[in-house]
């Protein structure tokens, strides 16, 4: 249940920081936060797979702990594309309201990777030693 809510959250407050302005439309921060993060998602998307693919924080049953692709620097690279892009999107059409749908992102999704983790770790045996050599979402920071 905890996993549903999570995934239920972020997806509105994607849709409300869409919504509450233009996606994209200032070149230099589509081409400095925005196109990266599009790039990093595809990249991620492709080595995850789709039979492995799935937005709840849930480990399915078939999964394998991916550690190759950009899940070499970074544990949750889907999550830091999603970040980054609607960042740029608060940045482009900057509001107190996008701006706090933003920050809750950011805390839903910290959130979401704590759950997650907790159950990765509970999955994988090998997952503390992947964890300590990785970033959660930005290499060098956190």
């Amino acid at each position: 249940m905890k996993g549903y809510v999570l995934v239920l959250l972020q997806f509105v407050l994607i849709l409300l920081i869409v919504i509450g302005g233009p996606i994209a439309h200032s070149q230099s921060l589509f081409l400095c936060l925005q196109l990266p993060a599009l790039v990093l998602l595809v990249w991620a998307l492709v080595k995850m797979g789709k039979k492995q693919l799935s937005v709840l924080p849930q480990p399915l049953r078939h999964s394998v702990l991916r550690n190759d692709g950009p899940y070499r620097f970074i544990r949750h690279p889907m999550y830091t594309a999603v970040l980054l892009f609607c960042l740029g999107s608060v940045l482009q059409h900057p509001n107190a309201g996008r701006l706090i749908c933003w920050l809750l992102l950011q805390t839903v999704l910290v959130i979401k990777i704590n759950y997650e983790e907790t159950l990765l770790l509970r999955t994988f045996p090998t997952y503390a030693a992947y964890a300590r050599r990785t970033a959660r979402l930005f290499p060098g920071i956190w």
